[in-house]
């Protein structure tokens, strides 16, 4: 199970893992990342990979389910911190609940 704590609306849950892939110049990238901070906007992985402006991401939930969405990689806030930003462009409203459903049980 997943260790997690809360703060300002935003769960930790360092041991889930997601898939991300994207497209930058130098061609078609995968990445499978630890997750630092997940909610329903978007998430913050433990990578720094260049996967150009929009990746589609996979996230594997505890009840065996799984949600994929379209997100934008945004500009890191902190550059010292080896961490890659995600917001969710487009996800489905089945997705997004099952999403938010399995945040709600991990908090």
């Amino acid at each position: 199970m997943p260790t997690n704590t809360t703060h300002n609306n935003v769960v930790s849950l360092a041991d889930w893992r997601v898939r991300i892939r994207g497209s930058a110049s130098h061609g078609s990238q995968e990445v499978e990342c630890a997750v630092q901070e997940l909610d329903g906007e978007g998430l913050v992985v433990d990578s720094a990979a260049e996967l150009g402006r929009y990746a589609w991401v996979e996230v594997d939930l505890p009840d065996g389910t799984g949600v994929r969405a379209l997100g934008e990689v945004v500009e890191r806030r902190d550059p010292l911190r080896l961490a890659m930003e995600v917001r969710f462009k487009h996800l489905f409203p089945d997705h997004r609940a099952r999403l938010l459903n399995a945040l709600a049980l991990q908090a």
